[in-house]
């Protein structure tokens, strides 16, 4: 046999046994090493996770002794699984089995496996997850309406999908969003209650928002009274002033990035480019919504809270404007960046309500510091709100 056969024979063989793994609570499936170094806490804690090492899947024991390693566990020609030379086992669950049991070392330095990490609980298994019909799609795959099974519980939830199969930094990325997106706790955030990452294609579990999204909600009724929009509005900033508590910045606001629940009600989602940092600074811009940007953005890569409270008052424009075009829509990107970094904003929308006009003007302040914090921006929306 060949090289190039025998890899292909070993990938075969890791594949089968990561399927068997899928059902035991210390396999920990295609999750980042950033991710995992973090539950792993005291020595001999460990996992068993699946990794790609070039092109080919590998499994890999994470393990805990002063520092954490990432050991892998070798596949002989007999299909024989082992990490040292002198013991090899007919399959991985055995392998682990033996060594928690005499506690044997993995290492002369006196690493050993101890104690197994259980995977958390907003780690789904694939099987629990019932793809129903197709919503929508985007350049990271597809969202589906899906059946989540949960101890002895079926419910409707949203599932988005990634296409293919990810590499380790586009698979770090997708995790980390998900690990950032299950901290959030608020009635105007898209709740996520898992990630199903034991085998591709990766897939995370959201709250199913009814209503869909707000951009084509807008588009189909541009009937609606302003009260209605004037509550969509309030709904989404109570939202971003939580995010704002969390030391969250999210980076993407606009409608298309607001979903509406059962009882319409606003719902902030899409974190892929959100950060928990006060502010951050960018050298390059890259798959950014210009036209939704503040000046210093654009001009020096800087991303701060009150960055998105800029990008807020361009939302704001959408909604009054029922998101009949996108802002800006008669300029290339280009030629939008320019504008806004001159300090030109949006044209005020016809039939907008005085305090509204005064709110979105103040976001669009060129100076950051005389923007108001999404706390004031919820006060101002709720007297006028609740008043009626």
């Amino acid at each position: 046999m060949d090289t190039q056969e025998e890899d292909k024979g070993k990938g075969t063989v890791i594949e089968a046994q990561a399927l068997v793994l899928n059902k035991i609570y210390w396999y920990h499936g295609l999750m980042p090493r950033d991710e995992i170094e973090d539950l792993l806490k005291n020595d001999g804690d460990f996992i068993v996770r699946k990794t790609d090492v070039g092109s080919k899947d590998k499994l890999v024991v994470s393990v805990k002794c002063n520092k954490v390693r990432h050991v892998l566990i070798k596949v002989s020609n007999d299909v024989r699984f082992h990490i040292t030379d002198q013991l090899s086992f007919d399959t991985v669950e055995r392998m682990i089995c033996f060594y928690v049991g005499s506690k044997a070392e993995i290492f002369p330095d006196g690493t050993k496996l101890l104690k197994p990490i259980k995977r958390p609980e907003w780690y789904l298994l694939h099987d629990n997850i019932k793809l129903k019909n197709k919503v929508g799609s985007g350049s990271f795959g597809d969202v589906y309406i899906a059946e989540l099974t949960e101890k002895d519980r079926k419910f409707d939830v949203a599932v988005k999908m990634l296409k293919g199969k990810l590499g380790k930094k586009e698979r770090a990325g997708f995790v980390k969003e998900a690990s950032l997106t299950r901290r959030f706790n608020h009635p105007n955030i898209v709740r996520l209650l898992g990630i199903a990452a034991q085998i591709d294609p990766l897939m995370v579990v959201l709250e199913l928002a009814p209503g869909g999204a707000l951009k084509g909600h807008l588009q189909k009724n541009p009937t609606l009274h302003v009260d209605t929009l004037n509550r969509y509005l309030l709904d989404a900033a109570k939202g971003l002033k939580y995010l704002s508590e969390m030391g969250v910045i999210h980076r993407d606001i606009a409608a298309r990035n607001c979903l509406l629940g059962e009882d319409m009600t606003v719902k902030i989602s899409d974190f892929g480019l959100s950060v928990a940092t006060a502010e951050v600074k960018e050298s390059k811009l890259m798959k950014v919504p210009i036209k939704w940007l503040a000046p210093e953005t654009l001009g020096k890569g800087i991303f701060s809270v009150k960055t998105d409270v800029y990008s807020f008052g361009v939302m704001m424009w959408e909604v009054y404007t029922y998101c009949k075009n996108d802002p800006y829509s008669n300029m290339p990107n280009s030629e939008a960046r320019i504008s806004i970094q001159s300090g030109k904003t949006l044209d005020v929308p016809a039939g907008i309500p005085t305090f509204a006009e005064e709110i979105m003007k103040d976001c669009w302040k060129k100076e950051p510091e005389g923007r108001p914090s999404f706390s004031q921006i919820v006060d101002r929306f709720t007297s006028e709100v609740e008043s009626k």
